[in-house]
Protein backbone atom coordinates (compact mmCIF):
# COMPACT_ATOMS: atom_id res chain seq x y z
CA UNK A 1 0.00 0.00 0.00
CA UNK A 2 1.46 3.19 -1.34
CA UNK A 3 2.32 6.12 1.31
CA UNK A 4 2.23 9.49 1.62
CA UNK A 5 4.68 9.55 -0.99
CA UNK A 6 2.38 7.45 -3.57
CA UNK A 7 4.56 8.59 -6.98
CA UNK A 8 7.96 10.28 -7.05
CA UNK A 9 9.14 11.75 -10.71
CA UNK A 10 12.44 11.39 -11.22
CA UNK A 11 13.70 13.46 -14.04
CA UNK A 12 17.38 11.81 -15.76
CA UNK A 13 19.42 12.62 -17.92
CA UNK A 14 21.07 9.41 -18.79
CA UNK A 15 24.34 10.57 -17.66
CA UNK A 16 26.83 9.20 -14.34
CA UNK A 17 25.31 12.17 -12.72
CA UNK A 18 21.67 10.70 -12.78
CA UNK A 19 22.66 8.18 -10.36
CA UNK A 20 22.63 9.53 -6.83
CA UNK A 21 19.49 11.44 -7.58
CA UNK A 22 18.18 7.66 -9.34
CA UNK A 23 19.57 6.21 -6.45
CA UNK A 24 17.96 8.90 -3.30
CA UNK A 25 14.67 8.54 -5.41
CA UNK A 26 14.93 4.75 -4.85
CA UNK A 27 15.55 4.38 -1.22
CA UNK A 28 12.18 6.70 -0.88
CA UNK A 29 10.13 4.70 -3.41
CA UNK A 30 11.06 1.65 -1.58
CA UNK A 31 10.70 2.82 1.99
CA UNK A 32 7.01 4.55 1.05
CA UNK A 33 6.29 1.62 -1.36
CA UNK A 34 5.75 4.35 -3.99
CA UNK A 35 6.29 4.01 -7.68
CA UNK A 36 9.05 5.95 -9.71
CA UNK A 37 8.32 7.79 -12.65
CA UNK A 38 11.68 7.63 -14.60
CA UNK A 39 11.65 10.50 -17.26
CA UNK A 40 13.96 11.62 -19.92
CA UNK A 41 13.63 15.15 -21.62
CA UNK A 42 15.02 15.47 -24.66
CA UNK A 43 15.41 19.26 -25.56
CA UNK A 44 13.30 20.90 -28.69
CA UNK A 45 15.74 23.40 -28.98
CA UNK A 46 19.99 22.07 -28.30
CA UNK A 47 22.83 25.05 -28.28
CA UNK A 48 24.45 23.67 -31.53
CA UNK A 49 24.14 21.33 -34.30
CA UNK A 50 26.19 18.47 -32.61
CA UNK A 51 24.27 18.55 -29.46
CA UNK A 52 21.13 18.63 -31.65
CA UNK A 53 22.25 15.31 -33.55
CA UNK A 54 23.52 13.68 -30.75
CA UNK A 55 20.51 14.53 -28.33
CA UNK A 56 17.83 14.11 -31.74
CA UNK A 57 15.87 17.24 -31.10
CA UNK A 58 14.13 18.66 -33.68
CA UNK A 59 13.71 15.15 -35.49
CA UNK A 60 11.02 13.05 -34.55
CA UNK A 61 11.35 9.42 -33.15
CA UNK A 62 15.35 9.85 -33.46
CA UNK A 63 16.61 9.55 -29.61
CA UNK A 64 13.25 8.77 -27.89
CA UNK A 65 13.74 4.36 -28.58
CA UNK A 66 17.61 4.93 -27.11
CA UNK A 67 15.90 6.99 -24.13
CA UNK A 68 13.58 4.47 -22.79
CA UNK A 69 15.93 2.00 -23.66
CA UNK A 70 18.42 3.80 -21.58
CA UNK A 71 15.76 4.35 -18.84
CA UNK A 72 14.62 0.38 -18.55
CA UNK A 73 18.45 -0.32 -17.87
CA UNK A 74 18.48 2.17 -15.12
CA UNK A 75 15.04 1.17 -13.64
CA UNK A 76 16.90 -2.53 -13.28
CA UNK A 77 18.31 -1.74 -10.05
CA UNK A 78 15.54 -0.24 -8.13
CA UNK A 79 13.12 -2.91 -9.61
CA UNK A 80 15.65 -5.63 -8.34
CA UNK A 81 14.67 -4.20 -4.61
CA UNK A 82 10.71 -4.48 -5.30
CA UNK A 83 10.23 -0.46 -6.49
CA UNK A 84 7.76 -0.28 -9.20
CA UNK A 85 8.66 1.52 -11.90
CA UNK A 86 7.40 3.51 -15.28
CA UNK A 87 8.96 5.64 -17.90
CA UNK A 88 8.40 8.29 -20.02
CA UNK A 89 10.14 10.38 -22.87
CA UNK A 90 9.28 13.55 -24.33
CA UNK A 91 10.24 16.48 -26.03
CA UNK A 92 10.30 19.87 -25.36
CA UNK A 93 12.05 22.42 -22.53
CA UNK A 94 13.28 20.43 -19.87
CA UNK A 95 12.15 22.08 -17.49
CA UNK A 96 8.75 22.86 -18.12
CA UNK A 97 8.35 18.91 -19.72
CA UNK A 98 9.26 18.02 -15.72
CA UNK A 99 6.66 20.48 -14.31
CA UNK A 100 3.94 19.21 -16.59
CA UNK A 101 4.93 15.73 -16.77
CA UNK A 102 5.07 16.19 -12.56
CA UNK A 103 1.38 17.54 -12.98
CA UNK A 104 0.00 14.56 -15.34
CA UNK A 105 1.47 11.88 -13.19
CA UNK A 106 0.05 13.27 -10.24
CA UNK A 107 3.60 13.29 -8.75
CA UNK A 108 4.30 13.84 -4.69
CA UNK A 109 7.75 14.25 -5.13
CA UNK A 110 10.01 15.44 -7.84
CA UNK A 111 13.86 13.99 -7.08
CA UNK A 112 16.60 15.83 -9.44
CA UNK A 113 20.05 16.83 -9.32
CA UNK A 114 22.23 19.70 -9.32
CA UNK A 115 24.20 19.68 -11.97
CA UNK A 116 27.00 21.83 -10.33
CA UNK A 117 29.84 21.20 -12.76
CA UNK A 118 28.22 23.34 -15.46
CA UNK A 119 30.43 26.22 -16.63
CA UNK A 120 28.71 29.31 -15.38
CA UNK A 121 28.70 30.23 -19.54
CA UNK A 122 26.70 26.89 -20.11
CA UNK A 123 24.89 27.34 -17.66
CA UNK A 124 23.89 31.37 -18.30
CA UNK A 125 23.07 29.58 -21.79
CA UNK A 126 21.01 26.93 -21.02
CA UNK A 127 19.30 28.12 -18.11
CA UNK A 128 19.18 26.00 -14.79
CA UNK A 129 16.72 23.32 -14.62
CA UNK A 130 16.84 22.88 -11.55
CA UNK A 131 16.47 25.79 -10.17
CA UNK A 132 13.20 26.50 -12.51
CA UNK A 133 11.95 23.08 -11.58
CA UNK A 134 11.95 24.24 -7.46
CA UNK A 135 10.86 27.59 -8.26
CA UNK A 136 7.08 26.55 -10.23
CA UNK A 137 6.51 23.22 -8.45
CA UNK A 138 3.24 22.86 -7.41
CA UNK A 139 5.19 19.78 -5.14
CA UNK A 140 7.55 19.07 -3.06
CA UNK A 141 11.33 18.77 -4.84
CA UNK A 142 14.42 17.19 -3.58
CA UNK A 143 17.65 17.88 -5.07
CA UNK A 144 20.46 15.86 -4.91
CA UNK A 145 24.22 17.08 -4.96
Amino acid sequence: MPGPVARILAPLDLDEQASPALAKAAAIAKKEGSVLVLLHVIPSEAPNRLLARASGAGEPGVGEEFALEQLELLARAPAAQGVGYEVRVTRGNPAQKILDTATEENVDLIVLSDRRDRSRLREWLLGSTAYDVVRHASTNVLVVR
